[in-house]
């Protein structure tokens, strides 16, 4: 094989071997196949989007902060089982601005187990006013559910 040929099949390949590892998360073993989040305080629903929904719906809190967890749904709108599994995901919130509404995810509790998969956390309204936020599930370097990034989800905050 000559040098030329070499220097052009390489870079092929590792394309091949990158887009080809992940190229439908739904798909391969390990990934988590969310459809939809809920954001639930005790036994309060919070809010709710579905990703066949398409825009999501606005999320409205009073000023003050709130205890949650932020449950992944699957195609019927039912919470996700947690399968556990050697690379564990992380919920990443990105919030526009910080000083009207921020998110801080609760430690993780060695040995503590969840029978589905859910994050816990604080939602501290600070401000009355709005912002958007956009959700992602973090797992071995890419989001394996996000928000639409085009539409995040509005945020608005009431006194």
């Amino acid at each position: 094989m000559t040098r030329s040929i070499r220097a052009l099949l390489l870079p092929l390949a590792a394309l091949a071997l990158v887009v080809g590892a992940c190229d439908d998360p739904t798909q391969i073993e390990g990934h988590v196949d969310a459809e939809g989040l809920a954001i639930v305080s005790g036994t309060t629903e919070l809010y709710r989007y579905m990703l066949e929904e398409g825009t999501p719906s606005p999320l409205t809190l009073t000023v003050g902060r709130h205890d949650v967890a932020i449950v992944l749904l699957d195609h019927d709108g039912e919470p996700l089982p947690h399968e556990g599994g050697e690379d564990e995901e992380e919920l990443i919130l990105t919030i526009a601005d910080e000083s009207i509404f921020t998110w801080t995810p609760e430690a993780e509790v060695p040995g503590e187990v969840h029978e589905t998969e859910e994050f816990h956390g604080e939602l501290n309204a600070l401000a009355a006013g709005s912002t958007t936020m956009e959700i992602c599930l973090l797992h071995a370097g890419h989001c394996d559910f996000r928000t639409p990034e085009a539409t995040p989800i509005p945020v608005t905050i009431t006194q």
